[in-house]
């Protein structure tokens, strides 16, 4: 495609096209459509009403009531469509069948190529995540089944330490074997054993307030968390 260049020999862009006629259009009634249609029913109603309905002042209060309101709604209706032609266009604004660049995000350089090795939202909230969990990890040393470690139903329970639950613990170790964070601050041998020591008497696991019998819900997430570790 050939392009127009100035006497210095540089390309002079392209001028931007020209509004549609169906644009024009959906302009022009929305500046001068709602006034002609609020007169028209006025006239309308003026002429249709019978003169009896009260007395020529009800019978133009009516007619100025109606047209107004008349008047309003197409008026709404044409900024309603002004507003839909206007996000169908940043929709469809492409460059050669290719989607427009997207505008820089405020507080970074415009224009310019994204830093190697430069975090985005999903590393961030992993790192986050895992660091979240190690400063809630929990050490407990139960009498009964030994020592404990993992987390709680929640994670700002106090007074600490708090004995670790099957609930908290599974999710916890699921979370640790997505993030794969091998720096062993959160060891997944440690979460297994302790879910393990965490199953009842009479087998499966169940959550801290629903008693000594398991239950279906909490030994299919124990049982999830421990497939996954292996």
């Amino acid at each position: 495609m050939r392009t127009s260049t100035d006497p210095a020999g540089h390309p002079v862009p392209p001028e931007p096209p020209s509004d549609p006629p169906s644009g024009r259009v959906v302009t022009w009634l929305s500046r001068f459509g709602p006034l002609a249609v609020g007169y028209a029913v006025f006239q309308a109603l003026v002429g249709l009403l019978p003169d009896a309905l009260f007395g020529d002042t009800a019978r133009y209060s009516l007619a100025v009531v109606s047209g107004l309101g008349t008047g309003i709604s197409a008026w709404l209706a044409a900024a309603l469509l002004r507003a839909r032609g206007s996000a169908d266009d940043g929709a469809a604004d492409l460059l050669d069948g290719v989607p427009a660049p997207r505008r820089p995000r405020p507080g970074t350089a415009s224009g310019g190529p994204v830093e190697p090795g430069a975090s985005g939202p999903l590393p961030g909230l992993s790192a986050a995540t895992y660091a979240t969990l190690v400063d809630r990890l929990t050490v407990f040393d139960d009498p009964l089944v030994g020592r404990l470690t993992g987390w709680s139903h929640a994670l700002d329970e106090q007074p600490e330490p708090v004995r670790p639950t099957a609930t908290g613990t599974a999710y916890g170790l699921h979370i640790v074997l997505e993030l794969g964070v091998p720096d062993g601050r959160l060891r997944a041998s440690d979460l297994v054993e302790t879910l393990w020591r965490l199953r009842l008497p009479e087998g499966g696991w169940s959550a801290r307030s629903q008693g000594a019998v398991g239950r279906p819900e909490v030994t299919a997430l124990v049982l999830g968390a421990l497939a996954r570790a292996g």
